[in-house]
């Protein structure tokens, strides 16, 4: 279900890009009809994209960064493009691109989203955190995935203090 909806998430996420692209007129490469297309795919597949329909669309996404290296959509897209095909590894170079261009919060938390996918608790928390100093609208979305975080943290904390502790003789 949280993978559909990140799925939706996207194709919105594509499509306004999109719009603020045709309203701002911006006419370059068509890198707006590459996340058009995206968008319209993961809409007519219900929330799910290919691995290797992504990849296609990855690299259309790379060739307009190399194109357009300020445009900070670019790699956000290619980064959720990523997340939502299982490839948090790549969706974490993409998004630290994007970071590079641009340090907006809804990149650390998509950035947080991959770290997470990765298993990578740490990394996901401070990331996340980042979210939340930039925009404190954040905080309420993003506050109950850090309570998460911080009680597996925790746990794990527990589990191998209790796996170093010598059994009394």
């Amino acid at each position: 279900m949280r993978g559909r909806l990140a799925c939706w998430l996207l194709a919105l996420a594509l499509a306004g890009a999109l719009g603020h692209r045709l309203h701002t007129g911006w006419n370059g490469f068509c890198a707006g009809e590459v996340e058009l297309r995206v968008a319209r795919t993961v809409i007519a597949a219900g929330g799910r994209i290919a691995p290797a329909e992504a990849d296609v669309f990855a690299a259309e996404l790379k060739e307009a960064e190399r194109q357009h290296p300020v445009d900070v959509s670019l790699p956000i897209a290619r980064g959720s493009l990523y997340l939502i095909t299982g490839r948090p590894e790549l969706a974490v170079a993409a998004y630290q691109r994007a970071l590079a261009v641009e340090p907006r919060s809804e990149i650390y938390r998509n950035l947080g989203h991959a770290y997470l996918a990765m298993g990578d608790l740490r990394k996901a928390r401070r990331v996340l955190r980042t979210a939340i100093e930039l925009d404190h609208m954040l905080a309420p979305l993003l506050r109950p995935e850090l309570r998460r975080i911080n009680a597996e943290l925790e746990r794990r904390k527990a589990k191998k203090k209790a796996g170093n502790e010598k059994p009394p003789a």
